[in-house]
């Protein structure tokens, strides 16, 4: 079985909202990997390391950019991390991948292969 990371489905918000997306394990531990999470905008800004949180200790890192109003969690009850978005503004909108690594360089390919995105849509 591939070990894979399940996304949260799109979402649309108004800007001033907050959005919460998931990241969930299939065949995976998350608390075994590191949980990265990366933003690719529909702007030409190019994909983008947001962060990343180690799920075994509550760890995070987050890129300079991101660390007001991004926030990284997880619930390893069930298996799942989490990006939360507070006050989205209209340059948020991107696609955002999690992707589950062994590494905590964000530099180094990720040895689970990222998986469906989220979409944050403003109106």
């Amino acid at each position: 079985m591939s070990q894979t990371l399940i996304q949260s489905s799109s979402e649309v918000k108004q800007t001033g909202q907050r959005v919460k997306m998931s990241c969930e394990g299939s065949a995976i531990q998350i608390s075994n990997v590191y949980i990265h999470w990366y933003q690719l905008t529909t702007f030409g800004g190019g994909l983008t390391w947001i962060g990343r949180i180690d799920p075994d200790d509550g760890y995070r890192r987050y890129s300079s950019s991101y660390h007001e109003r991004f926030t990284m969690t997880f619930d390893t009850s069930i298996n799942t991390a989490y990006l939360q978005i507070d006050n989205v503004k209209v340059e948020d909108t991107a696609t955002y991948y999690c992707a589950g690594d062994r590494h905590s360089d964000p530099r180094l390919a990720p040895t689970i292969q990222k998986h469906p995105a989220t979409v944050l849509l403003l109106l």
